[in-house]
């Protein structure tokens, strides 16, 4: 079964609230177009009942145009189109179960050294505890069947 079927088989869903770029976690002073992210406060959703709420970011569509990309990391609005930019739920999905995988380590320090942090840093110490944080409360909310059936669509979409 895809991703895609799976979240409509349990009934997820997403409310999202965007954050322009220069109120997000991640902005930096007189970013470059390929700094720029589109930033979202998201509340996953298990038939109407709160699973998660987190930031969620990802890249723009395209860094060649930079009036484009500040309108739309600024704004949430598609700079064409004129409409709303909304997360694909599908993408905040497989990026929170994946970020679950800070289960499957003995330490922070394990942890650490996979996915190529200094251990010894604070950033790395605040994304493992946000890693953590998120994973216990996405598997204690939808139940380890679950969250281990979200986890086995998403590996089939990867093979």
């Amino acid at each position: 079964m895809s991703l895609k079927d799976r979240i409509a088989e349990l009934g997820l869903s997403v409310e999202s609230i965007f954050i322009p770029y220069e109120l997000s976690k991640g902005a930096v002073d007189n970013p470059r177009s390929r700094d720029r992210t589109m930033n979202w406060r998201v509340k996953i959703l298990q038939s109407g009942k709160e699973v998660l709420t987190t930031d969620f970011f990802c890249g723009v569509k395209s860094i060649d145009d930079v009036r484009r990309v500040n309108f739309e990391t600024n704004t949430g609005i598609d700079y064409k189109t004129k409409l709303r930019i909304k997360p694909d739920i599908e993408d905040i999905i497989f990026a929170v179960v994946s970020d679950a995988d800070v289960l499957n380590y003995a330490s922070m320090e394990d942890w650490a050294y996979n996915w190529g942090y200094d251990p010894l840093t604070i950033e790395a110490q605040e994304i493992y505890n946000l890693c953590l944080k998120n994973s216990l409360a996405l598997v204690n909310n939808l139940g380890p069947t679950t969250f281990n059936s979200l986890k086995d669509a998403i590996e089939k979409e990867l093979q």
